[in-house]
């Protein structure tokens, strides 16, 4: 089942085929094959071994295609985050609330130098976060907020802020894209699409309620 989610995923991406290596730790009467795939110049070893080589080559293809996966989310969380900067602490603080961290607490102060700049320190569960400079108080909280909400997409819980994230963009009817050439038509705003639009927020809450 992996080995072939894994093969399909290589094809999509124009990679090389998945390369497995596999050994017995054990005897010829009693065998225990672990198994290693090479994916992309990345090699993932499979942490049992099992009696049977396919079982050893499907549970390290398992090992290989949840990791690349977990990356693969991790990376467009991010990118969302970047979409719209000044959401940051409004993210952290709707996070903190579904996760019952208690509400996320600031720091922010001047920092030393020629130019005014701010820094700020969010606290959220106990754990402290950095944000880099802004040139407000404002900025430097959203920075330090940004911070956190990176640190918190390699974390258990990572899963359900990039959920939270995904809805959020599907939810944002104002989404910018970027079309090139001169004959360019804005979007006309009939009643029928706001009340699409509401409709479908409506649901999108109703998930994140369910989240929480």
């Amino acid at each position: 089942m992996f080995k072939n989610k894994l093969q399909e995923y290589t094809q999509k991406w124009g990679l090389e085929f998945p390369a497995y290596r596999t050994s017995n730790e054990g005897f010829p009467h009693a065998p225990k094959f672990r198994s290693t795939v090479f994916v992309d110049g990345v090699e993932y070893t499979s942490k049992q071994t099992f009696r049977h080589l396919k079982e050893a080559e499907q549970d390290a293809a398992k090992l290989a295609y949840e990791c690349i996966i977990c990356n693969a989310q991790q990376l467009d969380a991010k990118t969302l985050l970047s979409e719209d900067p000044k959401s940051n602490k409004l993210i952290l603080n709707e996070y903190a609330y579904k996760q019952h961290l208690g509400k996320p607490t600031y720091k922010t102060y001047p920092s030393d130098g020629p130019l005014p700049v701010f820094v700020s320190t969010v606290t959220v569960a106990g754990k402290s976060f950095t944000g880099d400079g802004g040139k407000s108080k404002k900025d430097a909280e959203q920075f330090a907020a940004l911070a956190a909400l990176r640190s918190l997409l390699g974390t258990d819980s990572g899963a359900v802020l990039n959920q939270m994230l995904r809805l959020k963009r599907d939810c944002n009817p104002r989404k910018r894209v970027n079309v090139t050439g001169y004959n360019q038509k804005k979007p006309k705003f009939t009643a029928s699409n706001i009340i699409s639009s509401l409709v479908y927020c409506c649901n999108i809450s109703a998930q994140l309620f369910e989240m929480a």
